[in-house]
């Protein structure tokens, strides 16, 4: 697997995880910092926060020498 294809699973996969959160929430929100558990497919990545609040994500994955491999955005 190539680091690009690892880092957009990792994605993908936290992307799953955060909008599973929103959707259960009584107020619709975005998990805090402390309460999300990165899946499994992170557990070896490098996931970089942008913006982590109520009603927006941004986040990156990047490679050993900085290099974005993955992105993600909501809305």
């Amino acid at each position: 697997m190539t680091l690009r294809a690892a880092a957009q699973n990792c994605a993908n996969d936290l992307t799953r995880t955060l909008e599973t959160y929103r959707e259960g929430s009584i107020d619709r929100r975005y998990p805090a910092a402390p309460e999300l558990v990165l899946p499994d497919a992170c557990m070896e990545q490098r996931v970089n926060w942008v913006a982590l609040e109520a009603q927006t994500y941004t986040f990156t994955i990047t490679g050993d020498e900085g290099q974005e491999l993955a992105r993600a955005t909501a809305p």
